[in-house]
């Protein structure tokens, strides 16, 4: 072990003060490079701090940018949202005024009522409760039942009447009260009504404008085109739909009477009715032949020698379609023709009839003209009166080919039956 290990004093050594320096220098440059080195670690870690908390400053301050905007989006949103509700609520909020105001001075009316004319007292308050309240309790529900398709006219009386008696009462208390007048009376009468008046105009408004109500607009319009159009078969469809119940379909009921009425053969512009051609030719005999022809009398066939004409009670000879064509095919029962003929035109066809020998009942001149029996049979007694000439058996010697006769049966009788040479039964040809 050395001596310096072993803490004994050395001797000194030469040069010793210059190791000393040079350490000394070394250290110094040694405390020097390390204060460089804290110093730059201090100053690095500054910077980044400055840097970190800058960046989160700036942070900060976009999050709060960022939150105000969303905040002043909200907030105009929200007041867009407002204004388009106050917009779109307007009318209901006008409506609603328009009719609390009245509502009020009715209020104020029945109040006063109550207070100095029953001496109600505190209950009072009681008597526009029962008017107003009642009414517009009945006008809410038959809002509703109108907005929803329902029958509400047991409601709409009732608001009525309770409003009526309300403006009665108003009218009544502001006229006669101790500082009223007729002016006073009125505007309160008035101020009873005016809020159900608006709120009817609404509910008919609503209900108006719904595909439901315009379409049955437009079949009352079409049912209105066609009574003033096709008077006669509107009559026909509706006795049919009167006479089947309610539960038959209008238009197709209207279908089945037309297509029955426009069955017949092509009718030429300004005839007569085809149904009327068709009565006509169930009743008229053809014309007879002359006695001096024989030989054409001799050739028609043998099973055709009589044209039998039953008319029923109960049911009318079968319409024989009329057999010239020509015109328009369909609905040319002109109208305004049968407006030319009066009652005595129509006299004077019946009356030919007769004249020639046919015995014609008011049945049949029914179909014929296209009104009732019982005019029908007026029509044939002023026929007969214009002919002179009673509906008796037509002259003609029994038996042989060229007898002409007309049975007349008695009053008891149900058919009449017409007999003529040489015409075809009109119900042959349809049996066969």
């Amino acid at each position: 072990m050395s001596p310096a290990e072993r803490g004994e004093p050395t001797a000194p050594q030469a040069g010793a003060p210059a190791d000393r320096r040079a350490s000394r220098i070394l250290a110094t440059a040694e405390a020097d490079r390390i204060r460089a080195h804290t110093e730059q670690v201090r100053t690095d870690t500054a910077e980044r701090w400055r840097h970190q908390h800058a960046e989160a400053r700036e942070q900060r301050a976009s999050a709060r940018r960022a939150a105000r905007a969303r905040a002043w989006a909200r907030r105009w949103s929200g007041v867009r949202a407002a204004a388009s509700v106050a917009v779109r609520s307007a009318p209901a909020l006008a409506g609603v005024a328009a009719c609390v105001a009245p509502t009020a001075i009715a209020t104020r009316g029945q109040y006063e009522f109550g207070a100095e004319v029953m001496r109600l007292g505190a209950m009072a308050v009681l008597v526009p409760v029962m008017l107003e309240g009642a009414a517009w309790m009945l006008a809410w529900q038959r809002y509703q039942a109108v907005a929803a398709g329902d029958p509400a006219t047991r409601l709409t009386a009732g608001v009525w009447a309770l409003a009526g008696a309300a403006a009665g009462l108003n009218f009544w208390h502001g006229a006669t009260g101790l500082s009223g007048s007729v002016q006073v009376g009125v505007t309160y009468g008035v101020a009873s009504v005016v809020g159900f008046g608006l709120v009817e105009l609404l509910a008919r408004h609503r209900a108006g404008g719904s595909p439901r109500a315009r379409e049955r607009r437009a079949r009352r319009r079409l049912a209105l085109a066609r009574a003033v159009r096709f008077p006669r078969v509107s009559w026909a469809a509706w006795s049919m739909r009167v006479a089947h119940g309610s539960a038959t379909a209008p238009e197709q009921v209207w279908r089945q009477v037309w297509e029955s009425s426009t069955s017949a053969a092509a009718v030429d512009p300004g005839a007569v009715p085809p149904e009327r051609k068709a009565a006509a030719a169930a009743v008229v005999p053809p014309p007879l032949a002359p006695a001096d022809e024989p030989s054409e009398r001799s050739e028609r066939p043998e099973g055709n020698d009589t044209c039998s004409v039953t008319a029923h009670g109960d049911q009318l000879p079968a319409a024989v379609a009329p057999s010239h064509s020509g015109g328009g095919v369909g609905e040319r029962a002109d109208r305004a023709d049968l407006r030319r003929r009066a009652a005595d035109a129509r006299v004077q066809d019946l009356a030919e009839l007769l004249c020639s020998g046919a015995a014609v009942t008011g049945e049949q001149a029914g179909v014929i003209f296209g009104v009732s029996e019982r005019t029908g049979r007026r029509l044939v007694a002023e026929a007969k009166t214009t002919c002179d000439q009673p509906p008796a058996a037509a002259p003609g010697a029994a038996g042989g080919d060229d007898t002409h006769a007309a049975a007349v049966p008695g009053a008891g009788e149900q058919h009449r039956l017409l007999q003529f040479p040489g015409a075809e039964s009109p119900h042959a040809g349809r049996s066969a």
